[in-house]
């Protein structure tokens, strides 16, 4: 029992140590800032930016749903893709990046899913989830700032992913080889799915599912802070959703950085300074760093308690 208390005490504690420096951050925007935070608890749109969130929440988890059951063919429910996201979620807190993903691959393994698939499985996830938040990172500063050549920017991205999914599997069949050579496996291991194989049905309702999650998750924070950016509602929203997978993924790629603290943050800061005044924009930075902390919590938590469940269920 201690050994399972000590394996999520890093996490926890950092979770609770951002909490903490979010509130200080809050509370000094409020001290020595003319923003109306009164006004946020007053937003008529506050139970549309909560349902929202629920709404992006659930289709992050429904890309990977979408991932294992095309491409592997594992029909998981709901509870369980809580459990492979919750624990991913926690993971990111632990400096290096990689043990959510490492606690991911460990209980696909648990579902009969091998080295070779479980790792293809997470890199086509990871692939598809950096290129559309990169993707719409750029189109949305496009619209704003080069109003223009925002239909050429369309049609590249949609050219740009016919062209990604075709030297997919020429780059994850290299990938493959060098680490099946690294550690030393012979052919006999490698399983049937071949890795890098990709099934065109993966690829695209991976992409779109996350495509749609990160769009609603910036149009979800954007409704919670309208009393902030209501004189120009329209703009800022366009600014704050080219600003959110900019800053999840610079996050993410911060390896030193646990939970991309600091990092998620600056990125935010400085693409909605380009419109927004400086406090505005760091009260939205810590107000998502607050909603994502209470996300993964959630999330995490439910993922703890269906894994302790199943645990207890295969040990009777």
């Amino acid at each position: 029992m201690q050994q399972g208390i000590s394996k999520y005490a890093k996490p926890l504690i950092l979770i609770i140590g951002l909490l903490c420096l979010c509130t200080v951050g809050i509370t000094l925007l409020n001290n020595f800032s003319d923003l109306d935070f009164a006004s946020l608890t007053n937003n008529r749109f506050l139970p549309l930016a909560i349902l929202l969130q629920i709404i992006a929440s659930y289709l992050f988890l429904l890309a990977w749903k979408l991932i294992l059951l095309y491409q592997s063919n594992l029909k998981l429910g709901i509870p369980e893709i809580i459990g492979h996201i919750g624990v991913t979620l926690l993971g990111k807190y632990i400096p290096g990046k990689i043990w959510g993903l490492v606690g991911r691959a460990y209980l696909l393994k648990g579902n009969g899913i091998g080295f070779n698939t479980s790792a293809n499985l997470l890199l086509l996830d990871q692939v598809l989830t950096f290129y559309s938040g990169i993707l719409i990172s750029i189109l949305f500063l496009s619209f704003i700032y080069l109003k223009f050549w925002s239909l050429g920017f369309i049609l590249a991205g949609l050219y740009s992913l016919i062209y990604l999914k075709s030297i997919y599997t020429r780059i994850t069949a290299g990938l493959f080889k060098i680490i099946t050579k690294t550690l030393g496996q012979s052919d006999e291991v490698i399983e049937n799915l071949p890795a890098g194989h990709i099934e065109p049905a993966a690829f695209y309702w991976g992409f779109y599912t996350y495509l749609m999650h990160w769009c609603a998750t910036a149009f979800a924070l954007s409704l919670f802070v309208y009393p902030l950016i209501a004189d120009n509602y329209l703009a800022n929203t366009v600014l704050i959703t080219a600003a959110i997978p900019a800053a999840m993924l610079s996050g993410f790629i911060a390896l030193w950085a646990p939970g991309g603290i600091g990092v998620r943050e600056l990125v935010i800061v400085a693409i909605l300074s380009l419109r927004l005044p400086l406090e505005v924009a760091s009260f939205i930075a810590i107000a998502y760093r607050i909603i994502c902390i209470g996300i993964d919590l959630i999330l995490g938590s439910m993922a703890l308690v269906y894994l302790s469940k199943k645990k207890s269920a295969n040990v009777s």
